[in-house]
C-alpha cells in the first residue's frame, strides 16, 4: 500500500491560545506500509506501516514544524473462519528534526520529541454487512518532550469486496 494525503490549514488557529481547532499550515503526509500472512493456512500474519510528515510555515506566525516519522507494526493470528483477527501492535514515533523559524518558543527551541507504545489488538470482520472494526490498546513508553499516556483506538471500516457490476 502507497498513499499520500494531505492536511489544509482550515481551522481557526491562534497562536498565542493553546486551543486550536487548526494547526495554521499545510502537511503533506507519505505512507507506505504491506500485510503478509505467515504460512500456508495464512492463519499468522504480521504487517508495517510507515508515515513521513512534511509540514510547511504556519500562515500566521513563522514557525515551521519539523519533519516527523511513524512506523506501525502488528503481529497476529486469524481465528472464526478468518473472520477475527488477536494480536500485539505498536509504533515508535519520532521528530526528525526540531521546529524552524523566528516564533519558535524558546523553551522548545532545538527539541524534537518521540515516543513508543505497544499492546493487545482485535479485528473482526463481519462479510454480510461489509464492515470491519478494529480495536487496540497501547500503553506508551519511552516518551520525551510531549505527553504520555495510554492509547485506545476504534475504527470501523466499510469494505467494498464485491466487485463491480458489469455495465449494460
Amino acid at each position: 500500500m502507497v498513499n499520500y494525503g494531505f492536511y489544509a490549514p482550515t481551522g481557526q488557529f491562534d497562536p498565542s491560545s493553546s486551543l486550536n481547532p487548526g494547526l495554521g499550515y499545510w502537511e503533506q503526509q507519505i505512507q507506505a506500509g504491506a500485510t503478509y500472512s505467515i504460512g500456508k493456512p495464512k492463519l499468522w500474519n504480521t504487517s508495517l506501516l510507515t508515515t513521513w510528515e512534511i509540514n510547511l510555515t504556519n500562515n500566521s506566525v513563522d514557525i515551521k514544524p519539523g519533519p516527523m516519522f511513524t512506523g506501525e507494526y502488528s503481529f497476529g493470528r486469524r481465528f472464526d473462519k478468518y473472520q477475527m483477527n488477536a494480536g500485539i501492535a505498536g509504533y515508535g514515533y519520532k521528530k526528525l528534526s526540531p521546529d524552524s523559524g523566528s516564533h519558535v518558543n524558546p523553551l522548545v527551541a532545538g527539541i524534537t520529541d518521540r515516543s513508543f507504545g505497544i499492546g493487545p489488538e482485535w479485528k473482526y470482520t463481519n462479510i454480510k454487512w461489509r464492515l470491519g472494526f478494529d480495536f487496540r490498546f497501547e500503553q506508551q513508553f519511552g516518551v520525551e518532550a510531549k505527553t504520555s499516556g495510554k492509547i485506545f483506538a476504534i475504527s470501523i471500516t466499510y469494505l467494498d469486496l464485491l466487485p463491480p457490476k458489469p455495465q449494460k
